[in-house]
């Protein structure tokens, strides 16, 4: 017990002392001892630990001290320190030093790079949208319909601002899509009295990279931002999955009874072009805190050339010679509705102490 108390005695003791350096440090700030804030404070964020909103203090008084002697870099240095923790800092002219509100009606915070991760959050029932650009038909081919099922993505989105309010945005993306591109065969069995009908369902991931412009307009803590821009497009993976329903039509009553088969083709990247680029527009609605930011984002994109490689339409003999399979020229377009989160990692600081 004694040994208990002789260890945790001089911790508490400190941390009391550090708890009391702020107010004596104020004190000596009203009383112009601007030195023994300086020293008392810069000795205090050394040697002691505080809580956040003390810490903020200390840079507040330490900047204010340092701008009451002209020394206007070390000033600067501990005004910048708040202002990264707090880039919304409102003044409160009553109880803020009168140099610290001089100093900070000088300084112009400005967002550099914002770093960010956005993830599906509303599927509407229409997300994906499939046009026809030219159809191709076989005689196995009895059906084209192409249906959009879903879309889903996940983001990583870098903002590079080139002044408050215009910024170049690159929400790089994972694309899932899933979705039947159209055809719908019949394929006669070894029997004549035997057939076989055939669906269609693509699987495909994609690597979106955008280049955007965005513009930001904001209010307090609420901003609204359109951008427009292009994409470049790489597919990760293409497959194609398969239900298979069997079809009797001999005179024996249990042999016309249907059976399902369902499998997967595999990769089918070598009939699908593997780049593409599009187009981009949409907008977002954020609120932010500090040096975080969540935001709401509604877009459209679209491709500007064909899914289907023209050169290889016939290149996967097992979906056009077991299947009946043969593409029609698509292209795909999208709405997406997402939720984001970001946070500013870089800032830098415009001061104008000669205006």
């Amino acid at each position: 017990m004694v040994l208990f108390l002789y260890a945790t005695q001089p911790v508490a003791f400190g941390q009391n002392e550090c708890d009391k350096h702020l107010n004596k440090a104020m004190s000596f700030y009203e009383n112009a001892q601007f030195d023994s804030v300086i020293n008392l404070l810069k000795y205090s964020l050394k040697n002691c630990w505080h809580k956040k909103r003390t810490k903020l203090n200390i840079y507040k008084y330490l900047a204010g001290a340092y701008y009451e002697i002209d020394n206007m870099e070390l000033s600067k240095y501990h005004l910048h320190k708040l202002l990264q923790r707090r880039p919304y800092y409102k003044i409160n002219s009553s109880t803020d030093p009168s140099a610290f509100i001089a100093h900070i009606n000088k300084t112009t915070i400005l967002p550099v790079l914002n770093l960010g991760i956005r993830h599906l959050f509303f599927v509407p029932l229409d997300i994906m949208k499939i046009k026809v650009l030219k159809e191709y038909k076989t005689a196995n081919i009895y059906s084209f319909y192409p249906i959009p099922d879903y879309q889903g993505q996940v983001s990583i989105d870098f903002e590079l601002h080139i002044n408050k309010n215009l910024s170049v945005y690159s929400p790089v993306a994972l694309i899932y899509n899933n979705f039947n591109p159209g055809p719908r065969t019949q394929i006669q069995g070894n029997v004549d009295t035997t057939y076989y009908t055939n669906n269609f369902t693509e699987k495909r991931t994609i690597l979106q990279l955008p280049i955007l412009i965005k513009t930001t307009m904001c209010k307090n803590q609420v901003g609204f931002s359109p951008y427009v821009g292009f994409y470049y497009s790489y597919l990760i993976r293409d497959k194609i999955d398969i239900s298979q329903l069997k079809v009797n039509t001999g005179t024996n009553p249990y042999g016309k009874m249907a059976g399902w088969s369902f499998f997967n083709i595999g990769d089918i990247r070598n009939i699908r072009n593997n780049y593409n680029l599009g187009w981009i527009a949409g907008m977002n609605l954020s609120w932010s805190k500090n040096s975080w930011k969540i935001y709401l984002d509604y877009r459209y994109g679209s491709d500007y050339l064909n899914m289907v490689d023209e050169e290889n339409r016939y290149a996967h003999a097992e979906l056009y010679n077991d299947y009946g399979y043969l593409d029609s020229d698509i292209k795909l377009s999208y709405h997406s509705i997402t939720l984001g989160y970001s946070r500013t990692i870089i800032y830098k600081f415009k001061d104008k102490f000669n205006q």
